[in-house]
């Protein structure tokens, strides 16, 4: 989850660190510039964010103990009513 996370979280650092010092941010006098100019490629080398999403969620959902049901009904009419496919008389 890292990986998803790492290139988002530079990112927001950095705008607010260049909201915070303003034009000089944007000058040769702080790094700011450069590294706001590496955040794009940081993401690309990493590698596709949806794509690490997508391997966090296969392998959570692998890792979880499946489950019956995740919803279940245990009111008074859910009890009483018959079960489905059936007929009452």
């Amino acid at each position: 989850m890292c990986k998803v996370a790492l290139a988002q979280v530079l990112h927001d650092i950095i705008q607010r660190a260049l909201h915070v010092h303003g034009s000089l941010g944007t000058t040769r006098e702080t790094p700011l510039g450069e590294w706001w100019g590496a955040v794009p490629n940081l993401a690309l080398a990493d590698g596709p964010t949806e794509v690490h999403k997508t391997t966090v969620a296969r392998l959570t959902l692998r890792t979880t103990p499946r489950q019956s049901a995740y919803f279940l009904d245990t009111s008074d009419a859910a009890r009483n009513r018959p079960a489905s496919g059936t007929r009452r008389s």
